[in-house]
């Protein structure tokens, strides 16, 4: 029995001790507003083709496309919405962050043969829990960018593939 005491003591102070680590000094983000770029390369496509595959890519992965663009210029070769995507987390650490999305604006610029994904807005919402109601915060720590900051940087690839698909889509 003692021993069953002892191991759930210690588990609780490794959990506790898991969820501090994020909160600790030297591991907050330097930088107020957090926003990540990327240019992607895409030879051979003209910006009007980079516009209708970033707005099937858009359709295609994002719950309602009409309710998240919020810019939409052909002319411009501008594109920008509202996404949202769960948090990303393995194993032990999806203890304390079961539940939670990631919000962000994604905003994607064209031109012929390449195309500029920028995210910003970057907020992580938390989920009502224990009588308290949910609640969204901007990110950060550094944790949370190191784990975000990838997944949203390879939409770039996501984007390029339905791109590169439409093309061969037309021959069907």
């Amino acid at each position: 029995m003692k021993f069953a005491k002892y191991l759930l003591s210690l588990g609780l102070v490794f959990f506790v001790s898991g969820c501090v680590t994020e909160m600790m000094p030297g591991q907050y983000l330097e930088e107020e507003v957090v926003s990540f770029q990327r240019v992607v390369e895409a030879p051979g496509h003209s910006r009007d083709e980079i516009y209708s595959g970033t707005r099937i890519w858009i359709a295609e992965n994002f719950k309602s496309s009409k309710a998240v663009i919020e810019l939409d210029s052909k002319e411009e070769g501008l594109l920008i919405g509202n996404g949202r995507m769960d948090y990303p987390c393995e194993g032990f650490d999806c203890f304390g962050a079961g539940g939670q999305t990631v919000s962000f604006t994604m905003r994607v610029d064209m031109q012929d043969d390449r195309f500029r994904l920028t995210f910003s807005n970057i907020s992580i919402r938390h989920p009502a829990s224990s009588g308290m109601r949910s609640f969204e915060t901007p990110i950060q720590f550094k944790v949370q960018k190191e784990r975000i900051e990838p997944l949203l940087l390879r939409y770039g690839d996501a984007i390029l593939n339905t791109i590169e698909k439409a093309d061969t889509a037309d021959n069907w």
